[in-house]
């Protein structure tokens, strides 16, 4: 989300980036997947220029389920959605991204504690 709110104007020049990083968490830290299936993706890599073949799993089917926590007040939960989609859209996550780390939001609740999920 920190690379997706780089996108997004705060204040004059200023983006959501520095208020992202010190006031959206996201709970828990480590997030499971709710489907555990994956393939084993093999890819020519180069590292230290040397080619070599990098293994890694391939969740073609994957869904997840998190909790952010806003801390700043200047941070809205419709923006925290909106940095969310566009970081699903344009960066992903995990490795070799964004070929195969692209998402989709499905449900994003604003709960009234602040949190949004």
């Amino acid at each position: 989300m920190i690379k997706s709110a780089t996108e997004f104007k705060f204040s004059g020049r200023k983006t959501y980036k520095e208020l992202f990083k010190a006031g959206v968490y996201v709970d828990p830290l480590y997030i499971p997947h709710k489907i555990q299936t994956f393939e084993i993706d093999k890819q020519p890599v180069v590292i230290n220029k040397a080619r070599i073949m990098r293994c890694r799993p391939r969740f073609d089917d994957w869904e997840l389920e998190f909790k952010i926590q806003i801390r700043d007040d200047r941070i809205e939960g419709l923006i925290v959605k909106e940095v969310l989609e566009n970081a699903g859209k344009y960066h992903g996550i995990g490795d070799y991204r964004p070929r195969y780390g692209l998402f989709e939001v499905t449900k994003f609740n604003i709960l009234s504690s602040g949190k949004a999920g």
